[in-house]
């Protein structure tokens, strides 16, 4: 069309080309600045240049809005794919400064998790990141399937709004009831309505943060320990073992696995029937469905995870 334009006021107007190709693209682009003086064929011209400039820019948006929409289409196709292949991660239910980083710490120990926000800016940062994520409202029940909440292992429900952290957990609860739900109360008063509403645990990450503080500063030598821990990569860690049928810890105690493994101590045991048992005994016998909390440095850890052939990490 420029090509056309151009050439076209050269021939009917007899103007130069700086001109011809300048008025071409205020005509193109219905700018128009001022008049040029047109003959009658110059006018008639200009007029089926305009009416072919749109509708060449008509013709070219409709060709390419297609590809930019089914490229975007694509994407999300694939990303609710890997989705559909998950299970037993982890649902993230908002993505505030909360959510952001439990999804940083969940990225950073490799545990598969899908998170969800309505916000389309927070959702492209976190695919950018690398993770799962799906743009809705955490409060719909197709938004929590599409997650995989049937067959998965925990949900946060981390909005910066109690009460739909309520709503979030008990569509939760009523879609996987023995799932475990993990909500954020920003408001001491809503922990009541979230346990009845089905929450496993109710965190409040402003009282937390404020115990954390207090805690800094009464027992500043333990926090100092815990955050060198936190920062070193040979310091404690905590693992969640559960002891699956096939296991060969079935039958062992806990003091011939503290003998096996150096460096690992048994903090608490649960048993499917009894509960926790905290610093359990040194001659209690390990069965199938026991879920173990041990504690050591990572070589050891991962020694007792080799061990213990058949066994999961839970959390």
């Amino acid at each position: 069309m420029l090509a056309i334009g151009t050439f076209g006021y050269m021939s009917i107007e007899g103007w130069g080309f700086p001109k011809a190709l300048y008025f071409t693209i205020i005509t193109i682009t219905t700018v128009g600045y001022g008049d040029y003086g047109l003959t009658d064929w110059g006018m008639y011209f200009s007029a089926a240049l305009l009416v072919g400039g749109l509708g060449v820019f008509t013709y070219s948006f409709s060709q390419l809005a297609p590809i930019i929409f089914n490229v975007h289409a694509a994407q999300e196709r694939r990303m609710k794919q890997k989705i559909r292949k998950l299970s037993n991660h982890f649902i993230i239910c908002g993505l505030g400064r909360v959510g952001q980083a439990c999804c940083r710490s969940l990225a950073m120990k490799d545990v598969p998790f899908v998170c969800i926000d309505p916000n389309q800016d927070r959702i492209n940062e976190a695919i950018e990141r690398g993770h799962l994520a799906l743009c809705g409202d955490a409060t719909d029940d197709d938004t929590l399937a599409e997650a995989g909440v049937q067959v998965a292992q925990g949900v946060a429900c981390l909005t910066c709004s109690d009460t739909e952290n309520i709503v979030v957990t008990l569509s939760v609860r009523e879609l996987n009831p023995d799932l475990l739900i993990i909500s954020r109360a920003d408001d001491l008063m809503t922990f009541p309505k979230l346990k009845r509403a089905g929450a496993t645990r109710v965190i409040s990450p402003i009282h937390a943060g404020g115990e954390n503080i207090a805690s800094s500063l009464v027992d500043h030598k333990i926090a100092d320990i815990l955050i060198r821990n936190n920062l070193s990569e040979s310091g404690i860690e905590f693992v969640e073992l559960t002891v699956q049928p096939d296991t060969s810890l079935i039958g062992m105690t806990i003091r011939e696995c503290e003998d096996r493994h150096d460096h690992v101590v048994f903090v608490a045991i649960y048993h499917p029937n009894t509960g926790p048992r905290i610093h359990p005994e040194g001659d209690e016998v390990l069965g199938a469905g026991d879920v173990l909390i041990a504690a050591g440095n990572l070589e050891s850890i991962h020694g007792l995870q080799e061990h213990a052939n058949g066994m999961r990490t839970a959390a």
